[in-house]
């Protein structure tokens, strides 16, 4: 079985691997050794297919598939839990994808914290966040990701710093009035962004509520609120005018 096991994952992954091989997958290859495992008879941890293992490790852990008692079960999520939920049809969608060689050809600078280029890009707490991590630069590649899918879902101009994403207790990303979804392949990391609803009010949440808008975006709308004031009055006062100049006429 262990050799039937090491000739899959070799050509999974398309170079010789042996029972002791470090062995790590992306989703689809995690999703189709999963269902070759299962398919096989093997008794495996599924979670270990989301991390590194060795065949050994992965076939060490007896996990006997019929046995529903021996299996974990997975979180259940109730709707009392979920405070923000997407949108219907009339939602806008973002989505971004971005190449981590491209956005890092040279790798993460020794300090990133005090790097221009980088804190005109993430939060404090974001590279903190990402220096955590076992790779930072794909860390900081899905975040960049996201923050564009942001701004191509709510179609304002927004500082990127002043978009911040962290994860929840379970690490999902979260940045408040959006849900946010990232994902990673290979060089690549992918983003999804969607308007979010207060499920108590029943209510698109208001961007401006959480991210703040650039100074340039302020004066835009205040500027344009004074219009809409000046265009409600004046015609207002013209017409009260007209009214007086016509009840003088007819004295």
């Amino acid at each position: 079985m262990k050799n039937l096991a090491i000739n899959y994952f070799s050509k999974l992954l398309n170079s010789t691997v042996d029972e002791n091989t470090v062995i790590r997958l992306s989703s689809g290859q995690s999703a189709r050794a999963f269902a070759w495992l299962k398919a096989n008879k093997f008794s495996f941890n599924d979670q270990r297919l989301s991390a590194g293992f060795s065949i050994n490790d992965l076939l060490g852990i007896t996990w006997d598939l019929k046995s529903p008692s021996s299996i974990q079960p997975k979180q259940e999520i109730h709707s009392a839990d979920i405070q923000m939920v997407a949108l219907g049809a009339s939602a806008s969608i973002g989505v971004d994808i971005q190449s981590i060689s491209e956005l890092f050809p040279e790798g993460l600078s020794d300090d990133p914290k005090s790097d221009p280029e980088l804190l005109a890009i993430y939060t404090l707490k974001e590279l903190s966040y990402a220096q955590s991590k076992p790779n930072p630069v794909q860390t900081l590649t899905g975040l960049f990701a996201a923050k564009e899918a942001i701004l191509k879902c709510a179609q304002k101009e927004i500082n990127l710093t002043n978009i911040e994403i962290l994860p929840d207790p379970i690490g999902r990303p979260t940045v408040n009035g959006f849900l946010v979804s990232i994902s990673h392949s290979s060089d690549y990391a992918v983003a999804i962004a969607m308007p979010a609803i207060d499920m108590e009010n029943k209510n698109e949440v208001r961007v401006e509520e959480y991210l703040p808008l650039s100074n340039e975006i302020k004066e835009e709308r205040k500027s344009s609120k004074m219009r809409k004031v000046f265009d409600f009055f004046i015609p207002m006062l013209v017409l009260i005018l007209v009214m007086i100049e016509i009840a003088r006429l007819l004295k």
